[in-house]
């Protein structure tokens, strides 16, 4: 049931790419509210990581860092256990884009540690750069 209206909400964003800027902020705001609504529950389905992961880089891609937070705590609650440093990862990258360095250090320390570099294979170089080389970013 809980699944079903994940799905529902998700495909909410069909054609969400092809939207302007402005109906993609209106589509993302209706998710969200109707994601609010949905029982408890929604923390524990698997379908949860497909809206959190979502709704992270499109609120990254308009920079708006606290929602993006916020998604990033739904996912966190939804991978509960794993040990993986993806959550770091992800967190680290947030706290980049928004230029807190001092914090995604931090995220992106554990997030190295934790997946012995895998989390930064598929991503922008900057972030594994970043990693490597914190004083070039920290001035």
């Amino acid at each position: 049931m809980i699944e079903e209206k994940i799905f529902e909400i998700l495909n909410l964003a069909d054609g969400y790419q092809k939207m302007d800027n402005s109906s993609k902020k209106m589509s993302l705001e209706f998710m969200e509210k109707e994601w609010d609504n949905l029982p408890d529950e929604k923390y524990i389905t698997s379908e949860t990581s497909i809206i959190a992961l979502m709704m992270i880089n499109e609120y990254m891609y308009f920079k708006d860092f606290e929602k993006a937070k916020k998604w990033a705590d739904i996912l966190s609650k939804n991978r509960k256990g794993s040990n993986t440093g993806g959550n770091e990862m992800i967190l680290g990258k947030i706290y980049f884009e928004e230029g807190n360095f001092e914090t995604a250090k931090h995220y992106f320390n554990d997030a190295y540690e934790k997946s012995k570099g895998r989390e930064f294979q598929d991503e922008d170089p900057k972030y594994l750069d970043f990693y490597r080389n914190p004083e070039k970013y920290m001035k």
